[in-house]
């Protein structure tokens, strides 16, 4: 089971979707939180790279990267490690 949670810090525009089926399209606002769970895959799509964090499976991911970036990410099994921050708890 995979579980994303999805912080805006600068307004961005984010669609996600779990397991093939879309989730969430929006503008995810600052101080707003999104979460979708997932049993083998979560997609997402951030239109602000640097306006959003995230949360995988109650861990904080590294960061996107900067503000206005597109980003595209695939987060399942063989990649959840390689995304979380290793100095985050």
């Amino acid at each position: 089971m995979l579980r994303l949670e999805v912080e805006g810090t600068e307004a961005s525009w984010i669609s996600i979707s779990r397991d093939g089926s879309p989730a969430i399209q929006k503008i995810l606002e600052p101080g707003e939180i999104q979460s979708v769970s997932a049993t083998e895959q979560i997609r997402i799509v951030v239109g602000n790279a640097g306006g959003v964090s995230l949360r995988i499976n109650g861990k904080r991911a590294k960061p996107l990267g900067r503000s206005g970036e597109v980003v595209r990410l695939i987060i399942d099994r063989a990649t959840v490690a390689g995304l979380l921050d290793p100095g985050a708890g």
